[in-house]
């Protein structure tokens, strides 16, 4: 049987009334059942999830009703935790009755939510009446967790992952500048994973330095330090982790070849090189510890190219700064910025808010989600890292081809250097662009324009968490297990070999 748990989840509208107490029904014979009411200054919601057992003929129902002058039609969608996000697996519309149900079948145990979406013209800043009910598989007991013991994944020249049940973080690959975080510049003679002291909640990796938040909220950061990226306020390449000042309210931290990008607080600070103003303070000038970013923009995440950088708002928008040759910016020109402009949406339909956003970290294209799941990129389009099936840069988001992965929906796209990959919401991955050594993990080294059903990262193996690197990239796997593909100059493939490369997925040793 999938056990449930039943919770509300979200922000109430500013004039909402209290939210109702979630209140079980009584469950039928053999089948799990739950149900919530909830109250927003618009809408009664009356929701109920039911489930039987995982596998085949298994599945997740949702039905209800929902009271309100204007609630027929609505969507209503069921989603289910992949890994990264709640990503929509089924949905429904509200009928003349003013009912719903949808249904979706479970092939394995996870986290079920369902929710009445958003009304178009009702949002308000920071405020939403969209509410949620959420079943809970015994395999994922929250949504930050995974089959695997995993829970992030960060890939460059090095790699690095957390382990969820210690907290614990292990890196391997380059070591040139003390990536490694092993007090010398020595790579590991085997190239397998080395554990770093602390207990991590974040990590990110790139050509430069590597940075991390602790469970305390803590930042630090290690390797190279040439530009300052390291934001000790020195430019001297640290083999160790050193703090980054002294608060301990940091949430989120990026990496580049030449600066770093975190937030602190609901304030997004950027430091390290700043020749093409990618630091988004108004200025040219580097900065050896952090400065924050114009704009009090309310910045959830926010990721620096070499030249560039974007950050995406809470509301779900995208602004990116700083160098604009290729049009990365997305702003439909190609001026550069020293603050943060907003990315142009003339040819994004449906959804306008995102979910997730990549920059790639040496390279100068950028990808992003939208909350309905559908993928767009911009920026320079070598080999077609886009995946528009062109090879023409773009100044303006435009849509990821579907046409070979016909109804796919994605949870996450990750930009690299001369590739980009998609994590669809059934854990298959896709890649596209440049495969000289085989990192789209499609067993070729044949660069594609679109994504390619026929050809998914490890024939078919389903994955919680990507992330790439330039030809290459790692996956966690939904059974448990670190792979990883491409090139392995500097091992950053982390399963011992001295192969120069691999065109299908290898598992990580020592994990």
């Amino acid at each position: 049987m999938l056990s449930v748990a039943v919770g509300l989840v979200g922000t109430a509208r500013a004039d909402a009334r209290p939210v109702d107490r979630p209140r079980a029904l009584a469950a039928a014979a053999g089948v799990d059942a739950h149900a919530a009411a909830l109250r927003t200054s618009r809408y009664v919601v009356s929701l109920r999830l039911s489930s039987t057992s995982v596998g085949a003929g298994g599945s997740v129902t949702a039905t209800g009703l929902v009271q309100g002058s204007d609630a027929v039609g609505r969507r209503v969608l069921l989603q289910r935790w992949n890994g990264h996000r709640f990503a929509t697996v089924a949905s429904g519309r509200v009928s003349r009755h003013h009912g719903f149900a949808i249904r979706t079948t479970v092939t394995t145990s996870g986290a079920y939510l369902a929710k009445l979406r958003r009304h178009p013209g009702h949002h308000r800043a920071g405020a939403s009446p969209t509410r949620r009910v959420e079943v809970r598989g015994p395999a994922a007991p929250g949504p930050t967790s995974y089959a695997t013991d995993f829970r992030q994944l960060a890939v460059s020249t090095s790699a690095c992952s957390i382990r969820s049940s210690d907290e614990s973080l292990r890196c391997w690959g380059y070591n040139g500048h003390g990536q490694l975080a092993t007090g010398g510049t020595t790579p590991t003679s085997s190239g397998t994973p080395v554990q770093i002291a602390g207990s991590w909640s974040s990590v990110s990796t790139s050509p430069g330095a590597v940075c991390g938040i602790k469970t305390t909220g803590t930042l630090w950061c290690w390797g190279n330090n040439a530009s300052g990226q390291v934001g000790d306020g020195t430019t001297t390449d640290r083999t160790t982790p050193v703090q980054v000042g002294s608060d301990s309210g940091w949430t989120q931290v990026s990496t580049s070849a030449t600066s770093s990008c975190g937030v602190l607080r609901g304030t997004a600070y950027c430091w390290g090189d700043n020749a093409s103003g990618n630091l988004g303070d108004g200025t040219t000038t580097d900065a050896l510890t952090p400065t924050a970013v114009r704009g009090d923009l309310g910045f959830v995440s926010v990721m620096p190219a070499a030249t560039f950088s974007c950050g995406r708002t809470s509301s779900g928008a995208i602004y990116c700064w700083g160098a604009n040759t290729d049009g990365e910016l997305g702003d439909g020109t190609t001026t550069d910025r020293i603050t943060p402009t907003a990315v142009s949406l003339a040819h994004v339909t449906g959804s306008r808010e995102f979910d997730s956003l990549s920059v790639a970290t040496i390279g100068s294209h950028v990808c992003a989600v939208t909350r309905e799941g559908s993928a767009y990129c911009w920026g320079a389009n070598t080999d077609g890292k886009l995946g528009d099936g062109t090879t023409t840069s773009q100044d303006a988001p435009v849509a990821v081809s579907v046409a070979g992965v016909p109804g796919v929906t994605w949870s996450r796209v990750i930009a690299s250097q001369g590739s980009s990959c998609g994590l669809s919401t059934t854990g298959l991955a896709y890649c596209w662009g440049f495969n000289g050594n085989g990192g789209l993990g499609d067993g070729t080294t044949t660069s594609r324009t679109t994504p390619q059903t026929g050809d998914p990262v490890g024939t078919g193996t389903r994955y919680t968490v990507i992330d790439m690197a330039y030809d290459g990239g790692c996956g966690l796997t939904t059974t448990g297990v670190t792979q990883c593909w491409g090139l392995d100059n500097v091992h950053q493939l982390g399963n011992g070999s001295s192969t120069s490369s691999t065109t299908t997925p290898v598992t990580v040793s020592g994990l």
